[in-house]
């Protein structure tokens, strides 16, 4: 049968938090107003006050473009500020912002790295090179990052919140669960960070506190999928079906292609043998993600329970082509292959769901069936 999936977030990082994605330092020009300047540099040296002019210019340019979305064409003004003043922290803020919104982790990195060398105490500058390393899976680096920006800021939600991120990544879960509980504490009315502390609290056992958090994340905001969708899980791991099932489909009803909701509906409806409505809302996983084997067994199992064994059998074998190695889905096809009388096929997917864990309980005993069954002949 197919695992209960917890819902995370599709990143570990919020990303850009409010405050960094509006944080972009304007810097005062004096005398020099004319933006048509940055067009005329003449003779003037990099220190000359001309060209400190011209490089806020490029800056100021710089960032009006970026809040026009015009990233590429922002990054270029900031590389021509830095040229002309390769000392300014801000610049080098503002073109690492610029480039971790497209993506260009590395380069951002560096920029924000050289922003912190010349400003050690810019926050927001630590806060963004953790971000980027986070997205470049760099945990422990991330980690310093966000530990750095609360010592800078120790009430700092965003960071408080991504450090219990990469705790969580990295299996520390109760550091992650301490880190969690501080952003709560923070900010008690946001529905996305109970739902993740409950996430923290699942993976560690700890079901009566992920219930906790997620009935919570569902009272501060009704209308969250991801909310009901981990509460079903709680709830079916504590096999309390009938109020998974009812979950499962409110998240469903808020999110109709959510495939997790479909798979774990489907899960709970076959453990409490609604085989026929367990097949509608399989059939409706499979149609969202035709490639995940754990469904086609799903499904195969819910198919054989209602007799249609054909049909189950070709289940199994989607199972098997697309997860080989995954002794379960051999062991289910063998026993399907027994219900049909084959068992010389039984036998060979039983003997191959053993080579491959010779633990499975259910295929020693299914082999023994199917073997008992072909000597009697």
């Amino acid at each position: 049968m197919k695992r209960l999936v917890l819902a995370l977030s599709s990143s570990l990082a919020l990303g850009l938090p409010a405050s960094a994605a509006t944080r972009l330092m304007m810097l005062p020009i004096g005398a020099l107003t004319d933006t048509s300047a940055v067009a005329s540099q003449g003779s003037a040296t990099r220190d000359s006050p001309r060209n400190a002019s011209d490089a806020r210019l490029h800056n100021n340019l710089g960032a009006d473009l970026q809040i026009k979305g015009r990233f590429d064409e922002a990054i270029v003004e900031y590389q021509k500020a830095i040229r002309l003043n390769p000392d300014s922290a801000d610049v080098h803020y503002n073109l690492g912002v610029a480039l971790q919104i497209k993506g260009r982790l590395d380069q951002a990195m560096v920029a924000f790295q050289t922003a912190i060398k010349l400003r050690p105490g810019d926050v927001d500058a630590h806060y963004n090179l953790g971000v980027s390393l986070q997205g470049s899976n760099r945990l422990d680096e991330a980690m310093a990052s966000f530990q750095a920006v609360i010592r800078l800021e120790p009430n700092d939600i965003n960071a408080h919140y991504n450090l219990g991120a990469a705790f969580q990544a990295k299996g520390r879960l109760d550091e992650a669960i301490a880190e969690y509980q501080t952003t709560n504490r923070l900010k008690p009315n946001d529905a996305f960070a109970h739902s993740r502390l409950g996430t923290a609290f699942a993976a560690k056992g700890r079901w009566d506190g992920a219930m906790t958090e997620y009935q919570t994340a569902v009272t501060l905001d009704p209308n969250d999928a991801y909310a009901h969708y981990n509460l079903g899980t709680v709830l079916s791991a504590q096999n309390r079906m009938d109020e998974a099932i009812a979950e499962y489909k409110l998240a469903l009803g808020l999110d109709p292609q959510y495939v997790n909701a479909h798979n774990n509906l489907g899960l709970a409806l076959s453990a409490k043998g609604r085989w026929s409505e367990a097949i509608t809302v399989l059939q409706a996983a499979i149609k969202l993600d035709p490639k995940d084997a754990d469904t086609h067994s799903s499904l195969g199992v819910a198919l054989s329970e209602k007799g249609r064994l054909n049909e189950a059998i070709a289940e199994f074998q989607k199972a098997v082509r697309i997860a080989p190695k995954d002794a379960g889905n051999h062991a289910n096809l063998g026993f399907a292959w027994y219900k049909k009388g084959r068992c010389k096929e039984a036998i060979a997917e039983c003997k191959e769901a053993i080579r491959l864990d010779r633990s499975n309980v259910t295929a020693h005993y299914n082999l023994g069936l199917a073997v008992a069954r072909s000597t009697a002949k």
